[in-house]
C-alpha cells in the first residue's frame, strides 16, 4: 500500500532513539509528547460533549482540566467536574405552555416554567417546585422535579453534567481513539 507506515515500526526507532538521550532530557521528551496528547484528548472530550448535548464548548471547557506530567512524573490525567449543568445552557425558547430547550439534539418542553434574569444577572430556566432527593439525569426533561402550586418555592432546572458527558460510551471511545492515535 502507498503511504502506509507501520506504528510499531516508528515507536521502536523511536524508542531507540530516545534511548541515546540522557535519563533528565527523556523525561522532558516523554513528558511534552504526554501533555500534547493529553490536551488534545480534551480538545476532543470537549468537541464530542458539545456535539453529542448540544451545549457550549466554554461551558465544557471550564469543567475539563488535564493535570500535566513532567519529568519526575511521567503521567497526564484528563479529568471532568462538576455538577449538574443549567437548562439555560441549552438555547431555551420560551413559549405559551413553558420552555423548550434543545437537549441532546431534540426539543425538550418543560411545562409551566420560565427563563428569568435574577439580581446577581444570573439567567436561568425556573419553576415552581423543587428536586426530590439527589439530583440524577434520568433521560427525561425534569428529573425528578417536583411541580408544585401555591407557596412552593422557586427552583432552577438542571440537567446531565460534564463527567456524566464525559463517561458517554461513544465520547469515551473518540476521546481514546484520539489517544492512541
Amino acid at each position: 500500500m502507498a503511504g502506509f507506515t507501520d506504528v510499531r515500526d516508528n515507536i521502536a526507532d523511536l524508542r531507540d532513539r530516545i534511548q541515546r538521550f540522557s535519563e533528565s532530557m527523556r523525561g522532558k521528551i516523554i513528558s511534552r509528547a504526554l501533555n500534547r496528547t493529553a490536551i488534545a484528548a480534551r480538545t476532543m472530550a470537549a468537541q464530542e460533549i458539545r456535539r453529542t448535548y448540544s451545549i457550549s464548548s466554554r461551558v465544557i471547557r471550564h469543567s475539563i482540566s488535564v493535570n500535566r506530567a513532567n519529568s519526575g512524573r511521567l503521567y497526564a490525567t484528563v479529568r471532568a467536574d462538576g455538577g449538574p449543568l443549567p437548562v439555560y445552557g441549552f438555547s431555551p425558547k420560551q413559549t405559551k405552555q413553558g420552555v423548550m430547550a434543545k437537549i441532546k439534539g431534540r426539543r425538550v418542553l418543560f411545562p409551566r416554567a420560565f427563563i428569568a434574569r435574577m439580581k446577581s444577572g444570573h439567567v436561568g430556566v425556573f419553576a415552581r417546585g423543587g428536586y426530590k432527593g439527589d439530583f440524577e439525569w434520568s433521560g427525561k426533561a425534569f428529573g425528578r422535579f417536583r411541580f408544585g402550586k401555591g407557596r412552593y418555592s422557586v427552583n432552577e432546572f438542571y440537567t446531565a453534567s460534564v463527567p456524566q458527558g464525559f463517561s458517554n460510551t461513544e465520547v469515551k471511545n473518540k476521546v481514546l481513539a484520539r489517544i492512541h492515535e
